[in-house]
């Protein structure tokens, strides 16, 4: 694979999970700043003499607090994605590879109204392999499949342990609209040295 087409994939990853992320973000910082409002609203009437409201008193602070943790679990799983070009090649465990990869890509489902339900292996399914690439690999088989199905519909994404490595396997409630793999998936499958397979309504990743 030339390294030309190996950066397009990838900054193509990186740059439109950053916009997802930012624009979760200015979500989260919207809302504080309207609950910060009603807050502010809250003191002024309190100081003419209204009387606070404790129950919607607690609702803001909870609703305030709620996004101020989503907004750092979105944070943080930004902050591992970017640490995953650290060190290019090493061992991962692949089934917490693949929730980051989800989480990441969760907006892109909901834009589409996809459900994405994720079942983690009951053990720790771990392989030695270029971290990135498996990452930009993982994005584009669920970004294909999100594009590619009708609203409502759903993708079952679970890992798998094997004698020799890991499968991944991306599970359609239809069969996707959309050319796939299109030569940049099997490039960067041929980079892992992983198997991409899919048969209509499921992508398969074998990584050894």
């Amino acid at each position: 694979m030339e390294l030309n087409t190996v950066s397009e994939a990838g900054f193509g990853c990186f740059g439109r999970i950053a916009a997802s992320v930012s624009h979760e973000l200015k979500n989260v910082l919207a809302i504080i700043n309207e609950n910060a409002g009603l807050l502010e609203d809250m003191i002024f009437m309190s100081e003419k003499g209204t009387p606070f409201n404790p129950v919607r008193l607690k609702l803001l602070a909870e609703t305030i607090s709620g996004q101020v943790y989503r907004g750092s679990d979105i944070l943080r799983n930004l902050n591992r994605f970017a640490h995953t070009t650290d060190e290019p090649v090493k061992m991962i465990d692949v089934g917490e590879t693949v929730s980051l990869m989800t989480a990441l890509c969760d907006r892109f489902a909901v834009m589409r109204n996809v459900s994405l339900n994720i079942t983690s292996p009951e053990q720790a399914v771990v392989v030695n392999t270029h971290v990135f690439i498996a990452e930009t690999l993982i994005y584009r088989c669920l970004k294909f499949a999100i594009d590619g199905l009708s609203k409502g519909h759903r993708i079952e994404i679970r890992t798998e342990k094997k004698e020799q490595g890991a499968q991944i396997h991306f599970l359609t409630s239809e069969q996707p609209g959309g050319n796939f793999p299109t030569a940049e998936e099997k490039e960067l499958s041929e980079m892992l040295n992983a198997k991409l397979s899919f048969s209509g309504t499921e992508i398969v990743i074998e990584i050894v």
